[in-house]
């Protein structure tokens, strides 16, 4: 829709059959909520390219605002081995990522998929352990912690400080976590 900001009028002073008047509004468009705040899948297949490079591409479009990137490995014709790399991003970031895949790969081109997706809620809490505090991801659905998750990066750092499997971390931080499924959100 259009949002008025200003109202000019102005009177030319040639005679013409019809008024000769100027109107002129000035503005500004808001952009389509759907549009911006969806999501789309930008995909392309690499058949010719290091496979060491596609970690920096992966760090790069996470830099520049990919939701998620991940690598599938695929056969192309006459059986070549390849890799396809896929990216979940707002719509709003479209070209700045396939400007990354098209600068930083071998690729000719990016398909495009608009997508609709279903998201569970996240919270992000931190919880106390013996060997000191993680943060825990909570995933909740209809209103209530369905789930939860350590995260990962606090339990390898406490792992490493006091010299114990981050198996051990890990396990301690879910079980504190756990009591909270099933409360409500």
């Amino acid at each position: 829709s259009f949002s008025p900001r200003a109202i000019g009028y102005g009177f030319g002073q040639k005679e013409l059959p019809w008024p000769n008047a100027l109107r002129i509004w000035i503005g500004e468009i808001e952009a389509n909520e759907d549009a911006e705040n969806g999501e789309i899948l930008l995909e392309t297949n690499i058949d010719d390219m290091n496979p060491q490079f596609v970690e920096l591409v992966m760090e790069r479009l996470f830099q520049h605002g990919a939701l998620d990137v991940w690598t599938t490995a695929i056969s192309m014709k006459k059986g070549r081995p390849a890799t396809q790399i896929s990216v979940l991003a707002p719509t709003g970031r479209r070209q700045e990522l396939e400007s990354v895949l098209i600068e930083n790969t071998t690729t000719l081109g990016v398909r495009v998929i608009q997508i609709e997706r279903t998201k569970a809620a996240r919270e992000i809490e931190t919880i106390s352990t013996r060997w000191g505090d993680v943060r825990i991801k909570s995933r909740i659905w209809n209103g209530r912690i369905i789930d939860i998750s350590p995260e990962y990066d606090d339990c390898v750092a406490l792992a490493r400080e006091h010299d114990v499997p981050i198996r051990v971390v890990w396990n301690e931080t879910y079980r504190i976590g756990e009591a909270r499924v099933g409360q409500k959100r």
